[in-house]
């Protein structure tokens, strides 16, 4: 006969055992509540026997009667579109091989031959020989992310066509103002028309160089500042600009298109006043990524400007409105005789920010 101890001890332990059993069930509950709200399926595969084991939400998702399914792993397979079968299955047996996590996302086949998106992670439990994870239906997802990156193709498209128009366009523009030069006999009336026209080439750089570019936010500046000053050289023939580039000189298309047009007033008052009419002049223009910025000096060896009194004309005050857009420093060396040094510093912006100049690999 049991004791008055023995059958405390068994009560107490069928209390305990009630309330594990009581626990389990709740957290079986939480479990299914979160994984019907994330959409998700669970699946087990048995590495002993090689049997996969569905709960019945993957078996709806394949199109299947929706309750659990048990099959072999070979079977399992025939789920998993052509296309990707091979490096799922290559990725779980690496999974399995270094006991460690497996994560894939590809297409399956269902039963009625639509083909979906599935994203599926697990765990190997090597202890237990056996693998358990979860499945989820991710096609929505895929669909939304397709038809954004079709929507941002197309403006891609209707960017760069944009930029060919507008480039088009301001050619015309440069043809005109070239043939109204060669009707003008005042030389101050033709170095305005000039200085018309160098303003137009940079912006009209600027489109063109973006057209060109793989990224529309970043422009090849070496490039475009070669191209600009060919474009230039051409207001003066007797004049002959060499232009000089060292390291990575893409700059994001916000600092290109002013750091341009400023270099295109820099080098338009060069043509017109650094040499006497008609006489032979080199003007050098150096490019070069410093560690922190982009530094540019435009250089000839003519006559030097003199202090100016006044106000600023045009040009000085595009230059200065371009230099304080840029936050660029400018810094002037110019002596009678002798010639004229100009260099223009930009700093490049903090790390993180995508505007400015992109450091060399």
């Amino acid at each position: 006969m049991a004791s008055a101890e023995d059958i405390t001890s068994l009560e107490l332990e069928i209390a305990q055992r009630k309330r594990v059993v009581a626990a389990l069930r709740q957290q079986a509950s939480r479990l299914s509540i979160a994984l019907e709200a994330g959409a998700l399926g669970t699946w087990e595969i048995d590495l002993a026997s090689k049997k996969v084991y569905w709960d019945a939400r993957i078996a709806g998702m394949l199109g299947l009667e929706e309750r659990p399914i048990t099959m072999e792993r070979r079977d399992q397979a025939r789920f998993i579109d052509e296309e990707d079968r091979h490096r799922v299955v290559s990725e779980f047996a690496a999974a399995v091989r270094a006991n460690g996590p497996f994560a894939a996302e590809f297409r399956g086949r269902t039963i009625p031959g639509e083909t979906r998106w599935f994203v599926s992670r697990a765990v190997v439990l090597r202890s237990e020989r056996r693998v358990i994870g979860v499945l989820r239906d991710v096609t929505e997802r895929r669909e939304r992310e397709n038809a954004l990156r079709e929507a941002l193709i197309a403006r891609e498209m209707l960017i760069r066509e944009a930029d060919h128009r507008i480039k088009n366009s301001l050619q015309m523009v440069i043809s005109l103002l070239t043939i109204q030069r060669q009707r003008i006999e005042s030389a101050d009336a033709a170095d305005a028309v000039n200085s018309a026209i160098a303003r137009v080439e940079a912006i009209a750089e600027a489109h063109y160089a973006l057209q060109q570019s793989r990224d529309l936010r970043l422009v090849d500046f070496g490039k475009m500042l070669r191209d600009l000053c060919g474009k230039l050289e051409k207001l003066r023939t007797a004049s002959d600009i060499h232009c000089t580039l060292d390291g990575d000189l893409t700059l994001s298309a916000d600092l290109a298109i002013p750091c341009a047009l400023m270099i295109s007033e820099m080098l338009t008052n060069a043509l017109r006043h650094a040499y006497p009419p008609d006489s032979p002049g080199d003007i050098q223009v150096h490019a070069r990524n410093e560690a922190g910025g982009l530094t540019v000096s435009i250089v000839d060896q003519g006559r030097g400007m003199a202090a100016t009194t006044g106000s600023p004309g045009l040009g000085s005050q595009l230059i200065n409105a371009f230099a304080k857009q840029l936050s660029a420093a400018v810094t002037i060396q110019s002596t009678p005789g002798i010639g004229t040094r100009i260099e223009i510093r930009i700093l490049t912006p903090p790390a993180g920010q995508t505007d400015g100049l992109r450091q060399q690999a």
